[in-house]
């Protein structure tokens, strides 16, 4: 019983957010910066999700970024999956933006993950991970 009581006061406790106030713990909130870094100095188009939600398409011009804050869940399985489209040329290029076992133990410091974004990469500012599209 006792137990019990314990998981319920600290569900509630995380759940009014308290937790966003202690940069400790892994649920408090991350931030993922997708920077335009178009090697043709064009716009981009740019749509992320989860299994849990779909940001939408957002338009970013050369030089600027898209920022999107989520807390990763007490599992460690949160993932965001995005596409990337430049200069409007009808051509997806997808990307894994996070991963909470890649990424988290990088990202934790600054609650932060940025990623420099062009037209045939995606690279984390850190330089530990480059994809190539699929």
């Amino acid at each position: 019983m006792r137990s019990l009581l314990l998981i319920a006061l600290v569900c509630t406790w995380v759940l009014n957010g308290d937790a966003e106030t202690n940069e400790d713990l892994q649920w408090a909130k991350t931030h993922v910066r997708l920077f335009n870094k178009s090697e043709r100095g064009v716009s981009m188009v740019e749509q992320c999700w989860s299994s849990d939600d779909d940001l939408g398409p957002h338009t970013v011009g050369f030089g600027q970024y898209y920022e999107f804050t989520f807390r990763p869940n007490w599992w460690g399985t949160t993932k965001f999956m995005c596409k990337v489209m430049f200069n409007n040329d009808g051509v997806w290029k997808y990307f894994l933006a996070y991963k909470y076992w890649r990424d988290s133990p990088v990202c934790a410091a600054k609650r932060q993950c940025d990623w420099d974004v062009n037209e045939t990469q995606a690279c984390r500012f850190d330089g530990q991970v480059c994809i190539k599209y699929t």
